[in-house]
């Protein structure tokens, strides 16, 4: 899986990403939205991999929602993948999730994939649609800690204790990355049990000490 700068077909500032071996790659348009830039980071890509050794399954078109999907390059890989995906963000970003969307919907629907947009902002009401899909998706979604623990409340509306959450996250030195995480762990613990999927489970090529890929379903 490999991303790269954008060249002919993309548009300046975009990325081509390579899903899996046969199919044809994403190519997601990056841009800047308010002050947040909505770019493919390395925790999508890593995620985005992981995902590629579930394959079969995703093949089977389970109901995949995605958190925070920013450019989403992993939400729109598990569609790829066969998934039936819905993206979610806030306003501001949904044009640029609508954008890539229909930049890539062949790629998409050739692997009987599908995939939509929702407007979903964490620690509000979660639409009844959205409850209770196969996994939730998030990758770099905790980096500040209020805004973490309004993510997990956003999962315990979304997840039934069928769903399993995998979100992958890039550990960062600075303090307030490292408060964010704390914030999320301790929120988390409440209503989910978490473990870090091990580097033996992820693709080999993108297994790395840092970025963390998790796992997380809720207790009994």
């Amino acid at each position: 899986m490999e991303a790269t700068a954008d060249e002919g077909e993309t548009e300046p500032g975009g990325r081509e990403v390579e899903i899996c071996e046969g199919l044809p790659p994403l190519v997601l348009s990056q841009r800047f939205v308010g002050s947040s830039g909505c770019q493919v980071w390395d925790a999508g890509i890593t995620l985005l991999a992981y995902l590629t050794r579930l394959a079969e399954p995703l093949a089977a078109h389970p109901r995949v929602v995605e958190v925070g999907s920013g450019t989403g390059v992993v939400g729109l890989g598990a569609a790829a993948l066969g998934a039936a995906v819905v993206l979610t963000d806030l306003p501001g970003v949904l044009p640029l999730l609508r954008h890539n969307l229909a930049r890539n919907e062949a790629t998409l629907t050739g692997r009987g994939g599908s995939c939509e947009t929702a407007e979903l902002a964490w620690g509000e009401d979660v639409a009844e649609e959205l409850r209770g899909p196969a996994y939730v998706l998030a990758a770099d979604c905790v980096f500040e800690a209020e805004a973490a623990r309004s993510l997990v409340t956003t999962l315990e509306q979304l997840c039934s204790a069928e769903t399993t959450v995998l979100m992958a996250n890039e550990i960062r030195q600075h303090p307030n990355n490292a408060a964010a995480e704390a914030a999320f762990s301790a929120a988390a613990a409440r209503q989910f049990a978490m473990e870090r999927v091990p580097s033996s489970e992820l693709h080999p090529d993108y297994a790395c000490e840092e970025i963390a890929v998790v796992r997380l379903r809720r207790r009994a």
